[in-house]
C-alpha cells in the first residue's frame, strides 16, 4: 500500500535515527518532498523531554515567582462542540495548557475538567481510528487528578513530559493525528502566551515582568516557526499558508521582543508599547480560534 507522506515522515525520521521504535524504512526524497521531510525532523527533533519539559514546568518555576492561578485566564470548557474540526484540534492544544496550568496549583476539579474536555475532543475527531495511542499521558494526568495530595508537581511534569514524547511518534503516524498534534501545539502556545502576556502586563510587579520575559523560553518559539514553516511548504492552498503565516507573525514579533529587550535595545517604556500591540494580536487570534465558524 502507498505510504501517506506522514508515513514517509515517520519513515524518514526513524532512517535518521530519531526515535528507536521500529527498524529504519528508505526514504525516498522523490516520494516525500524535502519539507516534508524536514518538518518531521524539526517536529520529533523539538519535541524532546527536555525542551517538553521546559514547557510543563515554566509555570512551576514562575510560580515561586508571585504567578498565581486566575480562573478568568482559562479557555470555556464548553466550546469545543461548536467548533469544526480544526477549531477542535487548536481547543484541544489550549486546554493542554490550561490543564498543566490546573496540575500545578493542583486545582483537582479543574483538571479532570480539562482532562475531560481533551478527551470529548479526540473521541469527537475519531483520533484512535487513526493511529495507535498509548494514552500513558492521560492515564498520569488522571492519576494526579484523583490524588493531588500525593503528588509532587515537579515529578508529575517530569513524567508527563516523558509520555507525551514517547506519543509523539505515534501522532506522526497518520494524517489525521498530525494535524491534531501540530494545530494543537500552536493552540498549546497561544494559551500560553495569552496567560503569560497578562502576567507580564505593566499592572503587574516589575519582577514578577522581568523574570516572565526572562524565563519565556525562545528555542521553543524557534522551533514553533520552524515547524509551520515546513508544515506550510507542504500544503497546496495558498489561503491556508496565508493564514498560517498570519498566525506566525505574532510568535515572530515576540522573539524579537524578547530578544529586543534582552539586548538592552528597548526601553521601558518602548517595551510596554510593543507587548501592548503583541498582546492585542495574541487575544485577536485566540478570540478567532475560540469563535464558532
Amino acid at each position: 500500500m502507498k505510504k501517506t507522506g506522514i508515513q514517509w515522515m515517520v519513515a524518514a525520521a526513524l532512517g535518521l535515527g530519531l526515535t528507536a521504535r521500529a527498524e529504519p524504512v528508505p526514504f525516498d526524497p522523490e516520494e516525500v518532498g524535502e519539507s516534508v521531510a524536514v518538518m518531521c525532523a524539526d517536529a520529533l527533533g523539538m519535541l524532546g523531554k527536555e525542551k517538553i519539559h521546559s514547557q510543563f514546568d515554566m509555570l512551576r518555576q514562575l510560580k515561586d515567582f508571585g504567578v498565581s492561578y486566575q480562573p478568568d485566564l482559562v479557555v470555556p470548557l464548553d466550546l469545543a462542540s461548536r467548533l469544526d474540526e480544526e477549531g477542535k484540534r487548536r481547543f484541544a492544544g489550549m486546554k493542554l495548557f490550561d490543564a498543566i496550568y490546573a496540575a500545578t496549583f493542583m486545582k483537582r476539579k479543574e483538571l479532570a475538567d480539562c482532562l475531560d474536555t481533551i478527551e470529548a475532543v479526540e473521541t469527537a475527531l475519531d483520533l484512535r481510528s487513526h493511529a495507535d495511542l498509548s494514552g500513558s499521558f492521560f492515564k498520569t494526568f488522571k492519576k494526579a487528578a484523583a490524588e493531588p495530595e500525593s503528588i509532587d508537581i515537579q515529578v508529575l511534569l517530569d513524567q508527563l513530559a516523558n509520555d507525551y514524547v514517547h506519543e509523539v511518534p505515534a501522532m506522526l503516524s497518520s494524517e489525521a493525528t498530525a494535524n491534531y498534534l501540530i494545530e494543537g501545539l500552536y493552540g498549546f502556545t497561544l494559551q500560553m502566551s495569552s496567560v503569560l502576556e497578562y502576567f507580564s502586563r505593566p499592572a503587574h510587579n516589575e519582577l514578577l515582568r522581568n523574570r516572565i520575559r526572562k524565563h519565556t523560553d525562545t528555542n521553543w518559539l524557534y522551533a514553533m516557526l520552524d515547524i509551520f514553516d515546513s508544515f506550510n511548504r507542504s500544503k497546496k492552498d495558498v489561503r491556508e499558508v496565508a493564514e498560517a503565516e498570519e498566525r506566525l507573525a505574532v510568535i515572530r514579533k515576540m522573539v524579537s521582543a524578547i530578544e529586543a529587550d534582552r539586548a538592552g535595545e528597548l526601553t521601558p517604556e518602548e517595551g510596554d508599547r510593543l507587548w501592548a500591540d503583541i498582546s492585542i494580536k495574541i487575544n485577536t487570534i485566540r478570540a478567532s480560534f475560540l469563535t464558532p465558524r
